[in-house]
């Protein structure tokens, strides 16, 4: 008897051979030789048509012996593209997963071979039902059953089914239909429809506070329990530790596996790699110190700016040559250092944090026993937080998904606010590119905010072009309490949030109920010094380290020399070139181990030229002007005068690190907190005592609001959020230039607001409010889409006297430019053209550039 429709069974037929008469108008799809390329369309044809349950008759033109072969590869990562599988791997799947064979059907035998069956007979007590008979098997106990070689999904079959996943793993048992109704109920219709969704992968965006917890765990336990998924072929990844606790409480079935990306793929390493173990920071510090020699800067930590950028090349999986051309001169020799430094990794069989998952995959691709065996445990594959998933991420949970690639991803691409570290909303905008064949089920409820907070979320967001639209409901009986937006000065801000949490203190609203949030830490100070003037007990966001970061300590010590009796040396050495002074090095030391006045400075006996003798007065009369000023002056007057008299604002600014990480204060953010908490202490003399009392206070002992950067506060959420400092410039941060950028900045706006359950306050200073405040008013309009010019277009002409063809640089036009890195231009702003590679770094050129445009050398112009 035939398979019933619904299971989607094809066929496999000889080159030029009939198909069978149920399947003669169905899609036919050649294989041949040509196939096995990693990138041909007849794979994603095949895996769209299993992913469906659309028959298709598969012409294999091939011995099926090429389909066996064990395929591993030696190229990394950054050359195999994050589009790439095993296409060998994927074609046997493809070929063999849903289809029968027909190949030698005859008159006498018309029926096609039903491997899966087959295969399931090798189990005790099972046999082959008989051609007339419903269903593919009898089982032990005499009952009929199909086998199911389609995704893993509520099929509608009458009588038994087992899937071929459990065969497989040499499990016969029947597989589950109906859901669990009591699991479903306790469900919103939204939430229901992702749980429920069937085919093998499935994306589930999941807007803040729309339940994708509960999601998770409900499809967890669908699978597990009505879809009868085995659990040792089940694989849940999420966020960090504490998800994967409460994701295990909530689902409490044993034998499931529920790691971090990192813990698992370690778990892989420690299997494979006998003896390995985790280095300490201790131990990688000095590990990459033996590699590289940096030059030791005051204040600065050059082996640290190693040690990040070794990291983001592995997250990113960036090809560290163009890593190395885009840092430049910064870290010589990176590539060949980011090379040696994960041999001795290997050598030594230790690990750190960054290499986990590469090392992992690594494994995968070089070992095909490994990578079977590891795939035999993630038939299904659950991600939580979908969109914080990094380039190497992605590769290893393809890798293991691979060849069905069923994965269930849940996240939110309004969230993505790691663009450092590689995340990027295109992961789950194109979640059928990386997973074909996949539906889409979004939640559309946000049950944690309130009503406003979610209408002005949608009007926000509507600004942002890379994402997924949407418009997010709030839940039935939300919060109407509308969001307060207070303009005021900037010395003002931290009082104003101190007066908003003093009136919910007097409503009996426990501190811990209250979070204050900022783009970047430092921005905190003032509101961590406000609260510690009036009492209120805070969880401190800011600790004494601040006092040793360059731009501080020169500030502190400016204010040193401008309010105390006399002057010391060490102060005096500190700031002598804070700014630039043409003053040699040498006289730091002249000027170390006493105390002085301006006066005795004026006549120290100095072996000094011409110029730097008018750079020396200079200096001592810059001091002069500045004691001066400290007689009739506050704190924070004086702090103000240090940054502009003194210049020590633009210090900062030349102090600015481009490739600083999104959250981390800059030397100007630090020296504008300093500023704003000078009003809390007149006395320039009390200044420094006082900022060391509120950077590192007692531990409180009871409830206290939490002062917190945005980018530390993903998946928590308070009653009453305060956003602190919404200013332009600070949010977004003056740092992010490029759209991208802009737009990632946008979303770390929205965290922060979505993370209010009852009411929200924003403060911003006037004449300075975030361009994003007056967009979530609607007082911005939202500017339409950029059109998206052809692929390749190329305008231009020959300039006969240079002998060089100009090209007009437009966006998406692919160019390889200095250095042999091939790339697609995605931004123009001025005279500057922005190239984004295949390893997602982005490079800025000029306009007049060279490059090379279809294999010919040319300038771009923008003409």
């Amino acid at each position: 008897m035939d398979a019933p429709s619904a299971l989607g069974r094809g066929a496999v037929v000889l080159p030029g051979q009939a198909a069978p008469p149920s399947l003669s108008n169905v899609l036919r799809v050649r294989v041949d030789g040509t196939t096995l390329r990693a990138d041909h369309p007849a794979l994603r044809s095949l895996h769209q048509a299993w992913a469906n349950r659309t028959p298709v008759v598969v012409e294999l033109g091939i011995d099926p012996a090429e389909l066996t072969v064990d395929e591993h590869t030696d190229q990394p990562p950054w050359e195999l593209g994050l589009d790439f599988l095993f296409p060998r791997e994927r074609l046997r799947f493809l070929v063999w997963a849903n289809n029968a064979d027909y190949r030698f059907a005859s008159a006498h035998q018309p029926g096609g071979r039903w491997w899966h069956g087959v295969k399931a007979t090798q189990q005790p007590g099972v046999t082959l039902a008989a051609p007339s008979e419903a269903g593919d098997i009898r089982l032990p106990d005499g009952r009929l059953a199909w086998v199911d070689g389609g995704p893993r999904d509520a099929c509608p079959v009458p009588g038994l089914v087992v899937h071929r996943e459990d065969i497989d793993m040499g499990i016969i048992q029947p597989v589950g239909i109906p859901a669990d109704p009591s699991l479903l109920a306790a469900l919103t219709p939204d939430q229901q429809g992702a749980v429920a969704a069937g085919h093998g992968a499935v994306r589930v965006p999941a807007p803040a506070g729309s339940g994708k917890t509960r999601v998770l765990a409900a499809r967890l336990a669908t699978l597990l329990g009505a879809r009868s998924c085995p659990a040792p072929g089940v694989l849940a990844l999420v966020y960090n530790t504490r998800a994967a606790v409460e994701l295990r409480e909530r689902v409490g079935i044993p034998g499931v596996t529920i790691n971090t990306v990192h813990a698992h793929a370690y778990g892989l390493l420690r299997q494979h790699i006998p003896g390995i173990r985790v280095l300490e920071e201790r131990e990688v510090r000095q590990s990459v110190s033996r590699l590289v020699d940096p030059p030791r800067k005051a204040n600065s930590d050059p082996i640290g700016a190693w040690i990040d950028t070794f990291d983001t090349v592995r997250a990113t999986l960036q090809n560290p040559v163009d890593a190395a051309n885009s840092i430049g001169a910064d870290l010589p020799g990176f590539a060949d250092h980011f090379a040696a430094y994960r041999q001795r990794l290997r050598e030594s069989r230790a690990v750190d944090f960054a290499e986990m998952v590469p090392w992992a995959i690594d494994l995968l691709l070089t070992n095909p026993q490994i990578r079977h065996d590891a795939q035999r445990s993630a038939q299904q594959v659950l991600v939580d937080e979908f969109q914080d998933l990094t380039p190497a991420y992605l590769f290893y949970i393809r890798l293991l998904a691979s060849p069905q690639l069923g994965v269930f991803g849940v996240g939110d691409d309004d969230q993505v606010i790691y663009g450092h570290a590689g995340a990027s909303p295109s992961f789950l905008i194109n979640f059928d590119r990386y997973f074909p064949g996949s539906t889409s089920h979004t939640l559309q409820i946000n049950h944690r905010c309130p009503v406003d907070v979610i209408a002005k979320t949608n009007t926000l967001l509507a600004h942002n072009r890379e994402r997924i639209s949407k418009t997010i409901q709030p839940a039935d009986g939300a919060s109407t309490t509308p969001v307060r937006i207070h303009e005021v000065r900037a010395e003002d801000g931290a009082d104003q949030a101190v007066a908003i949490i003093k009136g919910l203190m007097a409503k009996d609203v426990p501190l811990n109920d209250i979070a204050v949030l900022a783009r970047v830490h430092v921005a905190l100070l003032p509101v961590q010094a406000a609260l510690t003037k009036a009492g209120i007990a805070s969880a401190a966001a800011i600790n004494p380290g601040l006092l040793d970061r360059s731009a501080v300590r020169a500030c502190l010590a400016y204010l040193r020399i401008a309010s105390e009796t006399s002057m010391a040396g060490s102060d005096l050495a500190d700031v002598l070139h804070r700014p630039l002074r043409a003053i040699p090095g040498q006289v730091k030391a002249t000027l170390q181990g006493r105390r002085w006045t301006t006066d005795e400075l004026q006549h120290i006996p100095l072996d000094l030229t011409s110029f730097q003798q008018q750079a020396w007065n200079a200096f001592v009369q810059d001091l002069r002007q500045l004691r001066r000023h400290a007689t009739h002056q506050p704190t924070a007057g004086l702090l103000a005068r240090i940054l502009v008299d003194i210049d020590l604002g633009q210090v900062a600014k030349d102090l600015e690190d481009s490739r600083q990480l999104p959250g981390a204060s800059t030397h100007t953010d630090d020296l504008q907190a300093l500023r704003l908490v000078g009003e809390y202490c007149p006395d320039p003399l009390a200044f420094e005592p006082f900022l060391r009392a509120v950077l590192d206070p007692p531990p409180p002992t009871g409830p206290s609001v939490t002062l917190s950067s945005i980018h530390k506060v993903k998946g928590l959420e308070w009653p009453y959020v305060i956003v602190i400092a919404a200013n332009e410039g600070v949010l977004p941060h003056r740092m992010a230039q490029h759209p991208r950028e802009i737009e990632e900045e946008r979303r770390i706006f929205h965290v922060a607001i979505t993370r209010a359950k009852a009411a929200l306050d924003v403060i911003c200073q006037r004449g300075a409010t975030s361009r994003f405040v007056r967009e979530m008013r609607g007082e911005v309009a939202r500017q339409p889409d950029r059109p998206s010019p052809a692929r390749g277009t190329i305008a231009g002409s020959r300039r006969p006297s240079k002998g060089m063809a100009t090209v007009r640089a437009v966006c998406g036009l692919e160019v390889i430019v200095s250095g042999g890195l091939r790339g697609e231009i995605i931004e123009i702003r001025g005279d500057k053209i922005f190239v984004s590679t295949p390893s997602r770094a982005v490079l800025q050129i000029s306009a007049g550039s060279m490059a090379k445009v279809d294999g010919r050398l040319v300038r771009l112009t923008l003409q």
